[in-house]
């Protein structure tokens, strides 16, 4: 029997310790044969996802994890590409970019393994059952190839760097509204002291992740040399939305720093000490930059005092950073409220009778307070439907959206629901509800506040959002 054939045998059936003793001197002896590199690509495969799930069970150490990989991947690579694209090589990469993390060579891997090889199926995304979409294996290769480059430069060849930022670069032309692509832009952009433009990348960015700690704490990385008290409200933002502690660990060092310098020591104190006790709590080493700070001698002062330092509410002012005089990316558009949801702790705003768009409480401070009616603009960042800021509006009434209108009240008996009549023979939706509200009587005279909207059938109409009786009025729709 072939030595191909019996690695594949052997792979198949699970013997991949005896199949890679097959495969090692057969390599060596014909390291060109096309057929052994095949079988022995597709050991390598089954090999290295074996490694990678025993060292998310945590059966290996990561030391392992790294000197297999340096191992079988350096050994699948001498094979060469000749069946690239194609499915194996592509696998491959699925399984290297779940790690990527914790390779220190992902980059040169990522290199020779070489985008061009990538096939039509792997630049599509895919939904999982639950309705999640789940990223292309293009655009997760490129994300691993952006960590790499901002996580640890100094240990990247300049050309390995230059090549991830060619990399990163082209793809963000060819996706421009991805929001990861802009993130990993802005961490490079922050690393290379260029705030500015690390800004404007991570702005969209943060405007969708508004309760995310890791947007808030490298937005407060891009303020640190231009405008310390801006950075300080970011890192206090990162810390008010953070679900874990142990999200912001870096942060409240950075934070803390920061505090020593503007001499706010009793808050610098606070942040120091609670670092501490989160990484001890945890088991967590202690970094050095943490253990300086704790060898102060104003935190030796401030440490020994009672810890009643409450951190501050920057919700306003982290707002006014997101939408305030660098927001000229913001374009505004008018709607008024047409549905207050409190189950599912959102609003929603009709632009006219075919738009509208969703605003969630726990995003949109302050819009639950707004009443159903209320006339409100909503930002959108250019190019983008996804809404990231709202205002209130002075106006009352927008033409063939909201308005007022008068007329009778008509209701069939045995309905639940009655409508506005006017003069010109418009009929307004009135919502049992609001029918119960009034206790109005066919023939009355009411005044009402409309928005537009669809019947079930699909065709716009009117309906009342709120009702006023008049003893007598002139019946007729009235729309400023």
């Amino acid at each position: 029997m072939d030595a191909a054939r019996h690695i594949s045998e052997l792979r198949k059936a699970g013997r991949l310790d005896e199949a890679l003793e097959v495969a090692k001197p057969a390599l060596a002896a014909a390291s060109d044969d096309l057929w052994l590199n095949r079988a022995s690509g597709w050991l390598f495969y089954e090999l290295i996802k074996r490694d990678i799930n025993a060292f998310e069970e945590g059966r290996i150490s990561r030391g392992e994890l790294i000197a297999h990989l340096d191992a079988w991947l350096r050994q699948y690579a001498r094979g060469g590409q000749a069946d690239c694209p194609g499915l194996l090589h592509s696998l491959m990469l699925t399984l290297v970019v779940k790690v990527d993390r914790e390779w220190p060579r992902f980059l040169a891997f990522a290199r020779w393994w070489d985008p061009r090889f990538l096939r039509t199926e792997d630049r599509e995304g895919f939904k999982l059952d639950n309705g999640k979409t789940v990223a292309s294996l293009e655009m997760r290769f490129v994300y691993a190839v952006a960590r790499a480059i901002s996580a640890s430069p100094g240990e990247q060849s300049p050309d390995l760097i230059a090549w991830g930022s060619h990399l990163l670069d082209t793809t963000l032309q060819s996706h421009p509204n991805d929001q990861w692509l802009h993130y990993y832009k802005s961490k490079q952009l922050t690393d290379l002291g260029r705030a500015s433009e690390a800004r404007e990348h991570l702005l969209p960015v943060l405007r969708r992740q508004r309760q995310a700690s890791w947007a808030w704490a490298l937005f407060g990385a891009t303020w640190k040399t231009d405008d310390p008290a801006n950075a300080i409200t970011c890192y206090f933002r990162a810390l008010q939305v953070a679900r874990k502690d142990v999200e912001v660990l870096a942060t409240r060092v950075h934070l803390a720093e920061l505090l020593a310098r503007a001499e706010r020591y009793a808050e610098a104190a606070a942040q120091v000490r609670a670092a501490l006790e989160c990484r001890e709590a945890n088991g967590y080493r202690i970094p050095q930059n943490l253990s300086q700070l704790a060898d102060s001698d104003w935190y030796r002062r401030y440490s020994a005092l009672p810890n009643v330092i409450r951190e501050p509410d920057v919700s306003k002012a982290a707002e006014e950073l997101l939408f305030g005089a660098d927001a000229s990316d913001l374009k505004y558009r008018l709607g008024v409220i047409d549905n207050q949801n409190k189950d599912k702790a959102l609003a929603h705003v009709v632009f006219d009778a075919d738009a509208g768009a969703i605003l969630l409480y726990r995003t949109m401070k302050g819009i639950s307070d707004l009443a159903v009616g209320t006339c409100v603009e909503v930002g959108f960042v250019n190019g983008e439907n996804h809404p990231v800021a709202f205002r209130q509006s002075e106006k009352t009434t927008i033409p063939g959206v909201c308005g007022w209108f008068e007329g009778e009240f008509s209701q069939r008996p045995g309905q639940a629901f009655a409508f506005i009549v006017t003069h010109d023979g418009e009929r307004i939706f009135v919502h049992p509800s609001l029918v119960g509200e009034h206790r109005s009587a066919a023939g009355d005279k009411l005044s009402c506040h409309a928005v537009i909207g669809k019947d079930k059938q699909g065709k716009p109409g009117w309906r009342a959002v709120s009702i006023e009786q008049r003893d007598a009025i002139e019946c007729g729709s009235q729309f400023a």
